[in-house]
């Protein structure tokens, strides 16, 4: 209908001039208004710049006998609201609801003649380009890209998208052609390759929290256009998870979160300090065993199945003070994104999530300072350029002085013991020219608790990143990493003399890793690359402390592994609607000497009593191999704009396990590389979703169901021995598992009450069996894990009362975790028993907690010396004494329980927080 109409008004439409002077004749009726514009262009030479928002579905009544395009646009265009104005060389630009003027010359002198201050001195001082202008030039300028004699074809136009207040690059920024009906999204660092072919187009690059920007681009060839983007401050703060809304539903991939800091900064948590752990807690399908516990569970996972990575870096042990207080310093936190499923086939080695944090870069104009104080922890952030617009530095400290809360502690020890803790993390990056750009990153922790004349332990995370970025051509770059990771611990025993020794831990990951992107063609966004983990791990040394200790140096033997993987995905658009996503990930587990391992007798369960023999491995001698390969499958198909079901199913294989029978994660958990007996676990997901957006009201909703089946998981015998055991596998026995669920959300994302409500049922069910009654747990049947949690609601939510003042409230309510009750007494050979119910039987009471925070900013005044803020907490606002915990004691030969609770009653917290020569959107 549209081809017929265009002909029908190119039959009616001639001339006998050029430009703005050329006389028109013609006359037709309901014609497009892009139609007009397209066949004007075509006719004469002049262009028409206009925004396809204000006209989508504008169709105009025109009759005309011998007028300018000039009279056209006088008349018909004015009566529908359009202002425009001609440029010299032939272009027309058109306005809806303000006027445009060209004669800005005149009217900005007499402007400076109105505002003119007469000076003290002779400097005159040039007003400064403000960042509004030159973005809002680029927009009107026409960007040739490539060679105009080049033959006509499909070409690549690539660049890298920064953000234009702290020149940062921007993941996940959508680029799209409105012409071509066809876009691309940037990566991680910020890059982006489409295909077009020659011709002119309109770009348009948006993203949440970032104004949209428009390029008007004519494509000869390939060639580059770097984009700076500004924040859009009065949303930014509306921001509340995930990246674009658009990418929600045309993201091929499901189970994915994506936390900004904003968020993060937001969410109230127990000692006023912002979490990455803890504000992950609030997303569906994400859950922990209790208050303060470390670690945190996915979809029926274990804690130890989740893959931290910060910076590429995994991050061993996640948390500071006992669980209190995440590893992370919040400010020094450019974006967190979750994988529950669906993970890109870059990662590997962990069966339940794997949680990417990246962290800010410097700012490359001027030096910044900022930071914050509470009555528990103060924290300090400096960052700046080491050569202006090329590279930059940031650094961010933190540190705890809490040894006075103890101090308020009625009991004796505890009022006389000692806790802190500190982290150190910076980062270096540049670019050294188009192509090549670089970054240096570490983090440094460091713990310490010391019971008075007990016990005391010491642990701490040591990570660096060097990354090299290099782009090859339009259609190829790659980011080449060297890491380290290193953890370790110092538990010592104090309390009597004749035994007072300190057991060290540590475990150490080396890794090299390339990551190649690659555009073959506009339909395919190819991901490959490889990646080699070297494993060292010191499983612990206790050694006799003091002249009057009677422990025996023992030193556990040191396992080594090498991880070596290679891994490719290819995105394919099949169609505008359907996308499909495929991966493959092969790993070649290797587990080498020196070492030595037991040989057990066959028909037999493993234990020291059926040690046959003893096989000794030379250094760089194979243990044991595994082979193994990981599947990824995604697909989307975009039912409407608004409307989009998902699937996927992966296949992820682990080979570290952490050997603990602590209900959380403890910082002296002791952890295992696969060997000749642990096999790795396995996991296989199959994920179905819906995601619908109600674009008026800015409000998305998602259901999203899962199916995992868990192979060999790791358990332990009745009275196992974890800690300095040189035998594991002799109390480790491995089952199965299968965890299912519904994750239900609705999400606000603007306006002045912004948030998110959240409800997952889902169960988790293992199985530990054997032809050995020792080896076999709950006769063999499944039992709910330890984190089994079946109903679990989240609400969110952020009022901004004004531009300085919100109120976030978050409720949370879940089913009480699983416990092992005594339920009877029993006389055998004159000596009384205790007889407990099955594995996880009972329930300990359901967790209810509310919180409550208010921000207060400063003035908005842009520039100044100082933006503060005041952050005032309101933890468990209902005074629940939630249970952590319930235990058990035989006390006068009756056995009696007790309940213990974190936080039993309100916890009050208040947090200054600063930026010094920073700018006031910094703080939306």
């Amino acid at each position: 209908m549209r081809k017929f109409l265009f002909v029908i008004l190119l039959a009616s439409l001639f001339f006998s001039a050029n430009g703005q002077d050329q006389k028109l004749s013609f006359r037709f009726d309901s014609i497009l208004f892009e139609n007009l514009v397209d066949t004007i262009e075509r006719t004469i030479p002049v262009r028409i710049y206009y925004s396809k928002q204000w006209v989508d579905t504008l169709v105009m009544n025109v009759g005309s006998e011998t007028n300018s395009i000039g009279d056209l646009l006088t008349g018909q265009f004015q009566r529908e609201g359009f202002s425009f104005f001609f440029s010299k060389d032939g272009r027309i630009i058109l306005s809806k609801g303000y006027p445009i003027k060209s004669n800005f010359n005149a009217e900005y002198i007499d402007h400076l003649n109105e505002i003119a201050v007469p000076l003290d001195t002779i400097i005159y001082v040039r007003p400064m380009v403000t960042e509004n202008e030159d973005i809002i030039n680029d927009e009107y300028k026409l960007f040739k890209i490539g060679n105009p004699s080049a033959p006509a074809g499909n070409y690549y136009l690539s660049g890298v998208v920064r953000g234009l207040a702290d020149n940062e690059p921007l993941p996940g920024v959508v680029v799209y052609a409105e012409k071509l009906k066809a876009g691309v999204m940037t990566n991680s660092s910020g890059y982006y390759s489409i295909q077009l072919p020659t011709g002119q187009y309109q770009l348009e690059y948006r993203m949440v929290g970032m104004r949209t920007s428009n390029r008007n681009v004519q494509i000869y060839s390939n060639g580059s256009l770097d984009v700076n983007l500004m924040e859009e401050t009065n949303v930014l703060d509306e921001v509340i998870v995930s990246a674009d809304r658009d990418n929600v539903v045309r993201n091929v991939r499901s189970g994915i979160e994506k936390i900004n800091t904003q968020t993060l900064k937001r969410i109230p948590m127990g000692l006023g300090e912002a979490d990455v752990i803890k504000s992950s807690l609030m997303l569906p399908g994400v859950q922990t065993v209790g208050e303060a516990a470390s670690g945190y569970n996915v979809r029926g996972g274990s804690s130890d199945q989740n893959l931290i990575l910060l910076n590429n870096a995994p991050i061993i042990n996640s948390s500071h003070f006992f669980g209190f207080f995440s590893a992370f310093n919040s400010d020094m936190i450019k974006d967190v994104t979750l994988y529950k499923s669906s993970m890109p086939a870059k990662y590997g080695g962990r069966l339940s999530s794997v949680m990417e944090i990246n962290s800010l870069e410097g700012d490359r104009e001027k030096v910044k300072v900022s930071g914050g104080v509470s009555p528990v922890t103060g924290r300090i952030l400096v960052e700046g350029p080491i050569q202006k617009n090329r590279s930059s530095f940031i650094i961010g400290g933190r540190a705890t002085y809490s040894d006075w809360l103890l101090g308020m502690l009625e009991d004796e020890k505890l009022s006389n013991s000692s806790a802190s803790f500190y982290d150190i993390q910076a980062v270096i990056s540049g670019d050294i020219d188009s192509k090549n750009s670089y970054s240096v990153s570490g983090y440094y922790s460091d713990d310490k608790f010391d019971y008075y004349r007990e016990d005391s332990f010491a642990y701490g995370n040591k990570a660096g990143t060097l990354k090299w970025k290099h782009t090859f051509s339009q259609k190829l770059s790659a980011q080449f990493y060297a890491i380290n990771s290193d953890y370790g611990y110092q538990l010592s025993a104090n309390q009597d003399s004749v035994s007072m020794s300190t057991i060290s831990y540590r475990f150490n990951q080396s890794i090299a890793r390339a990551d190649f992107l690659y555009f073959p063609s506009p339909e395919h966004r190819v991901e490959f690359g490889a990646d080699g983990t070297f494993y060292h791990l010191w499983p612990g040394k206790r050694v006799p402390n003091g002249p009057l200790s009677e422990i025996i140096t023992k030193t556990i033997e040191n396992e080594r592994a090498f991880e070596p993987s290679i891994y490719i995905s290819d995105e394919y658009i099949i169609s505008n609607d359907l996308t499909v996503s495929g991966g493959l990930r092969a790993t070649l587990f290797t587990s080498f000497g020196p070492n030595t391992v037991l040989n057990y007798a066959s028909g037999l369960p493993r234990s020291t009593a059926n040690v046959t023999d003893t096989s000794h491995y030379k250094t760089g001698s194979i243990v044991k191999m595994y082979p193994t390969v990981d599947f990824r499958v995604s697909s989307r198909y975009v039912i409407s704009p608004a409307l989009s079901v998902k699937a996927g199913y992966q296949r992820v294989n682990q080979f570290v396990h952490m050997v603990s029978n602590n209900t959380s994660m403890s910082p002296t958990d002791v952890w295992k590389l696969s060997d000749k007996y642990i096999k790795p676990e396995q996991s296989d997901q199959i994920s179905l979703g819906l995601v619908h957006l109600y674009t008026k009201r800015d409000i998305e909703s998602s259901i999203e169901l899962y199916y995992k089946r868990l192979d060999n998981l790791l358990d332990y015998k009745s009275g196992a021995i974890l800690l300095m055991n040189e035998h594991l596998e002799t109390d480790i026995i491995q089952g199965r598992g299968k965890a299912y669920g519904a994750e239900f959300m609705v999400k606000k994302q603007s306006g002045s009450l912004t948030g998110w409500i959240s409800y997952t049922y889902s169960r988790v069910l293992l199985k530990t069996d054997s032809e050995f009654e020792e080896e076999r747990i709950n006769n063999g049947q499944f039992f709910p894990a330890s984190y089994d949690k079946p109903h679990d609601l989240k609400i969110v939510a952020n009022a901004r009362l004004s531009r300085r003042f919100n109120v976030t409230a978050n409720y949370t309510y879940n089913t009480g975790r699983p416990i092992t009750y005594p339920v009877a007494f029993f006389t055998f050979n004159n000596a009384s028993h205790i007889y407990y119910s099955n594995r996880n039987e009972f329930r300990i009471p359901d967790y209810i907690r509310l919180d409550l925070a208010t921000t207060l900013h400063g003035n908005l005044k842009a520039r100044k010396l100082m933006h503060p803020s005041l952050t005032f907490t309101v933890y468990n606002v209902l005074g629940r004494k939630n249970p952590y915990s319930i235990f058990f004691k035989t006390e006068n030969g009756q056995v009696n329980g007790y309940q213990m609770s974190i936080f039993a009653r309100q916890i009050y917290m208040v947090t200054f927080n600063f930026k010094i020569l920073g700018n006031a959107t910094d703080d939306f």
